[in-house]
């Protein structure tokens, strides 16, 4: 009888480790704290000049279309996410 369950039972982890491998979340991946999110514009630490902006600009945009939080001004914001330009 064992050895009837165990092809099921080493199936059956194999489903949930390669499940959990492929970054599956339960869920909803966005925190629920979280309504409002500040972005400044990027440093950029480069010689080429406007990345920073375009960038930025970017991302805000990307968060407006993806995600459900919404952009905010920095004193009335849930977080903020800051960025850096180091190379391009």
């Amino acid at each position: 009888m064992f050895r009837r369950s165990l092809p099921a039972t080493v199936l059956t982890l194999y489903g949930l480790i390669w499940m959990v491998g492929c970054g599956y979340v339960v869920g909803t991946p966005y925190r629920q704290d979280v309504r409002t999110v500040h972005v400044p514009t990027f440093q950029n630490e480069t010689f080429r000049r406007g990345f920073e902006t375009r960038l930025t600009e970017a991302v805000q945009k990307q968060i407006t279309q993806r995600t459900p939080y919404r952009l905010a001004k920095s004193p009335g914001a849930d977080t903020r996410l800051t960025g850096r330009i180091i190379s391009i």
